[in-house]
Order: C-alpha cells, then structure tokens, then sequence
C-alpha cells in the first residue's frame, strides 16, 4: 500500500487519459495491492468521506438502537444524553439539528418532552428487513409492523400519532383481523415492484411473489394487503392473489 500524487499519475498516463479517466492532478491517491497484477487507485479524499459517512451511519444506527430500548422516563430531554457515549453525544446533537431526532411532548402538562425519532429519517430499505417471526417485527427497526390485536395496534398507533398525521406512518385493518403498519416510504417504494411482478405473473402465491420481486416476504405481505385495500389486487384464495 502507498500514496500517489494525481500530478505524477498524469505524467504516468498522459494529460489525456488522466482526463478521460477524470484523476484530480491536485488530490491524492491511495494505491492498494489486492493480489499479484491487481490494484485499487483511490482517491483519498473520496476513501475519507466514506469513512466518515459509515461512521456516521454506524453512530446513527446506534444512537437510534439506545433511544428505542429505553423506556420513556429515560428518554426524557436531558436524561437521555446521559446514556451516550462522548462521541455519540456528539452525533446525537447533530441528528437534533437536523430533525431527525426531535422532541415530543403527550400533552402540556408535562414540563419536559421526551426524544422520538422521525419515522422517514431512517431511510428503511429491503436490506433492513431480516426474515423473522412475524411478531417481532418493529416499526422504529424495521419500518414495519403486524400486530394482531387492537390493543397493539392502540399501542403503536398512539406512540406514532405524530407520524401517523403527517403521512409518514401508514396503517389498515386486514379481513385477516391484523393490523399492518409500515413506514410510508418503504410502502411507496415497493408497491411498484410488487404491483408489476403480479401482473406479469397474473395468478401468484406469495412465496412466489416475494422471490421473483426479490423482496422480504412479510414486506411482499404488508405491501399486497394495502392494495387489496385500493382494490388493486384479489386474494382469491389465502396466499394467492390476482390483478384487478
């Protein structure tokens, strides 16, 4: 491994093919030996800003883990920061500046609001969704939930209510009797998917759909049951859905 100048790369290469291949003269690059006859040119500048956004990634992820875990004495503002390391502290306040971590309050007479996270913050992907038993799904983890009785369903509703007016959160009553709620993002985002592999497939089971689509299968799951909603899909049999 060794450090080398975008100016004697240019010479190296020729001004032409240093420009075709857009290497900066004025930065730094990291070269790194893979194996026998193959590098990696990186340039330095571009290596750092990935560290530091997957550290910034690995703080937040952490951050956001501490906050849901604690109970609400504990996340009350002030309380809260305690629980943080030094460099997660740090991070934490940047994430208030920016919204995504803001205070909230369950009605007046309390002096002090407690933290919450902004439900789109997280920016949920197929990637963030393990294949698990369905009831250990969580919206703040996940950016989805089934629960299946009305007194969960109260439960998650009433600590989203925030999220849930502003569109962030979405929630519907199944014919199943479970309550599917999933973070309006991740819904937007693959309702195309899932909408265009049932009509090429017509007639589809859901553990067809979920591998053809690619896609975790409670999400495929989630997903179906809203546009059973819209009246987009029929569920002709349990399982199996069908175009409209």
């Amino acid at each position: 491994m060794g450090f080398i100048r975008g100016k004697d790369l240019e010479k190296a290469l020729s001004k032409e093919k240093a420009e075709a291949l857009e290497i900066n003269a004025e930065s730094d690059f990291e070269l790194t030996k893979i194996k026998k006859g193959l590098w990696i040119l990186e340039e330095k500048a571009l290596k750092k800003e990935k560290e530091t956004e997957k550290t910034e990634n690995g703080l937040d992820e952490k951050i956001f883990e501490i906050l849901e875990e604690k109970k609400l004495s504990d996340r009350v503002i002030g309380r809260f920061e305690k629980f943080l390391r030094p460099e997660e502290l740090e991070r934490f306040k940047e994430l208030v500046k920016q919204g995504i971590i803001f205070e909230f309050k369950l009605s007046d007479k309390y002096k002090k609001g407690i933290y919450k996270i902004k439900a789109s913050s997280k920016n949920f992907s197929e990637k963030n969704i393990p294949e698990i038993p369905e009831e250990e799904y969580c919206l703040e983890k996940h950016g989805l939930a089934i629960c299946t009785t009305k007194a969960k369903a109260f439960e998650v509703s009433s600590k989203n209510s925030e999220a849930i007016k502003n569109s962030e959160i979405k929630g519907i009553k199944s014919f199943d009797g479970n309550y599917y709620i999933i973070e309006t993002g991740l819904l937007e985002k693959y309702i195309p998917i899932v909408s265009e592999t049932i009509q090429k497939n017509k007639n589809i089971s859901l553990e067809e759909l979920y591998k053809k689509a690619g896609i975790n299968k409670i999400l495929a799951k989630i997903i179906c049951e809203f546009l059973k909603e819209e009246g987009d899909l029929i569920e002709k049999t349990k399982g199996r859905y069908t175009y409209v």
